[in-house]
């Protein structure tokens, strides 16, 4: 997944945290948007 997401020209972090009722795996990918991208996803609703 890393991998994938450097191609793109992004960031991952993944690893254990703290949450509620204890330790949790968070993965969190930063993709950068091009404006065009970002104008369309900003249309969509999410139900």
């Amino acid at each position: 997944m890393r991998e994938r997401v450097s191609l793109l020209g992004g960031t991952l972090d993944a690893g254990p945290v703290s949450g509620p009722g204890g330790m949790v795996w968070r993965v969190r990918a930063t993709l950068p948007l091009d404006d065009e991208s970002a104008q369309s996803m900003s249309a969509q609703t999410v139900p």
